[in-house]
């Protein structure tokens, strides 16, 4: 397993906070974690803070696991996007 396998990137971008973690896919560990929150009554995140923080905590993330972070998972809050709750199952015959 290479070390791009390992380890998977989560960066959120939230309404109020954003938080950049690690998680170990071997044992499920999270081995980092961090997050900054704003003020609720702002309408727009600065891009010069998210942009900051985010190189900021990739230098401490690469520093911890010793190599170069390549793939990072965006996950968005928006005020706008509703979730649908929607389960498919299928039914498997032996």
């Amino acid at each position: 397993m290479s070390n791009q396998d390992l380890f998977k990137t989560y960066f959120f971008v939230g309404l109020d906070k954003i938080s950049i973690y690690v998680r170990n896919n071997d044992n499920f560990d999270i081995v980092f974690f961090k997050t900054k929150n704003f003020d609720k009554n702002i309408k727009y995140l600065d891009n010069y803070d998210l942009q900051l923080f985010f190189e900021e905590k990739i230098d401490e993330i690469e520093n911890q696991i010793n190599f170069f972070v390549e793939n990072i998972t965006l996950i968005i809050e928006e005020k706008n996007i509703f979730s649908i709750r929607l389960s498919l199952k299928q039914e498997i015959d032996n």
